[in-house]
């Protein structure tokens, strides 16, 4: 979780955004398997070249520690820090990546990406 870019929102403020994540990605509850025959896979320079066109300027960055008690936390994130935290943690060929989903703060375009440096969107 420390090499997750922007500013920690608090857990209450963490919590009410992941399920408003959690919902735009997966708006059928579907168990995870068959979420992931719903999404499509993009590649790195897809989603880097995608954020880098989009004017938004900031995005929400949703980690879920399952470690313990499964808890959100939710990051307020610049976009120039999104492409570089993709670009530096996401690599498909290694098998490396987080288990993250990224959103832009209007709940449109959500990214997902996956321990094994897989990125998939709705």
């Amino acid at each position: 979780m420390d090499k997750i870019p922007g500013t920690k929102l608090d857990i209450n403020e963490s919590d009410n955004i992941a399920k408003k994540i959690i919902k735009t990605l997966n708006p059928n509850d579907l168990d995870p398997l068959e979420l992931w025959k719903e999404l499509k896979k993009i590649t790195k320079n897809e989603i880097i070249n995608y954020y880098k066109e989009n004017p938004i300027k900031k995005y929400y960055m949703l980690y879920t520690d399952y470690s313990k008690k499964e808890t959100n936390y939710v990051f307020i994130t610049e976009k120039e820090e999104v492409i570089n935290f993709i670009k530096n943690e996401f690599n498909e060929e290694y098998d490396l990546g987080y288990d993250m989903i990224i959103s832009d703060i209007a709940f449109k375009k959500i990214i997902m990406g996956n321990h094994d440096g897989i990125l998939v969107t709705r």
